[in-house]
């Protein structure tokens, strides 16, 4: 198992990967998931679908939709947006350049297709695990090493989605963390990098 993680969450994932080494059941976030809901054992191994079965974890497919009336209330909200006043020739230096901020929103109003990208997302495998959703690609060879990707903050899994060609020899999971792309937001304080590694 190889993990590689953005931020404090590295040194603890290695922590959690040496207890491979033994092939020692340990405790972490590794599902291989093909075809309807399944389950699996801490090595991905798959154990059938016995719902009353101890140490597995289900999940379940995910596809991204967006409805569009959620879509057409955001373009009007950009619409309308009140712009603040700005000191000319100011630029930077006091926050956001008011007019690239202006030409910004412009692109999200007018301009930026969410169906498109909607589209080539729904490309790929997505899946969620007690409510967290994450990608998963396997090696075309079906003997790919696992490979957890896992984002920063702030960040998503889209900063790892254009590797996935140079992966193609790995069992690939890109999760997104609590609160980040498609996983919900946490239900309390406390939710941090310890925390989401030690899941």
């Amino acid at each position: 198992m190889i993990a590689l993680a953005s931020g404090p969450s590295f040194e603890r994932g290695l922590q959690i990967m040496e207890g491979f080494a033994d092939d020692s059941p340990v405790s972490v976030f590794c599902p291989w998931y093909f075809g309807e809901s399944n389950y699996f054992d801490s090595f991905g191994r798959s154990t059938g679908v016995d719902h009353g079965q101890k140490g597995v974890v289900v999940v379940e497919p995910f596809r991204i939709h967006v409805a569009g009336e959620v879509l057409d209330d955001l373009r009007a909200r950009l619409r309308h947006t009140r712009w603040p006043d700005q000191i000319p020739g100011i630029g930077w230096e006091q926050g956001t350049a008011l007019d690239w901020l202006r030409r910004l929103v412009s692109f999200w109003a007018h301009e930026f297709d969410w169906g498109a990208w909607e589209r080539k997302l729904n490309a790929l495998d997505h899946f969620t695990w007690e409510g967290i959703h994450f990608v998963h690609r396997r090696a075309a060879s079906g003997q790919g090493v696992p490979l957890i990707l896992t984002h920063g903050w702030p960040g998503s899994f889209l900063d790892y989605v254009d590797m996935l060609p140079m992966l193609e020899h790995f069992d690939v999971v890109i999760p997104s963390l609590p609160g980040y792309g498609f996983s919900p937001r946490p239900p309390k304080v406390g939710i941090n990098y310890r925390h989401v590694s030690d899941r």
